[in-house]
């Protein structure tokens, strides 16, 4: 299932102006969480821009994965987003679909230092270290 989220950013598409996307946010972590199939947390190794939907850009960050709470650990995980990811940072990652992709301008996923509440959240949940 899409997140939502994911699914404005989607229809409005890349080339929107960006006063024409709007964010639907999650109340809560576990709504997210809920909502997404992929949950993890993991250091950037590279951000590349593609060509996405439409001819518009998207781009797809390269992560090594560390921690695991949704989804098949693995040690790295390509995830789509509506902005670059940021290479060396830690983030935690909310994503779903085939291929796997999330937002970041909406705050699905976020750079670990600033996802207090998320994390805070997460750590009463089992977790495994990626494959």
């Amino acid at each position: 299932m899409l997140p939502i989220a994911v699914g404005v950013w989607l229809a409005l598409g890349p080339r929107a102006d960006a006063a024409l996307r709007q964010c639907i946010m999650f109340p809560d972590t576990e709504e997210l969480f809920r909502n997404n199939d992929v949950v993890f947390a993991g250091t950037v190794l590279s951000s590349t821009r593609v060509a996405g939907p439409d001819d518009g850009v998207q781009n797809v960050g390269l992560l090594r994965a560390e921690q695991f709470w949704k989804g098949t650990p693995r040690k790295e995980m390509r995830v789509g987003s509506d902005v670059p990811f940021l290479v060396g940072e830690r983030y935690v990652v909310f994503a779903s679909g085939d291929p796997l992709s999330t937002t970041i301008e909406c705050e699905a996923t976020q750079l670990l230092a600033r996802a207090m509440k998320k994390r805070l959240w997460l750590s009463r949940l089992p977790s495994r270290k990626a494959g």
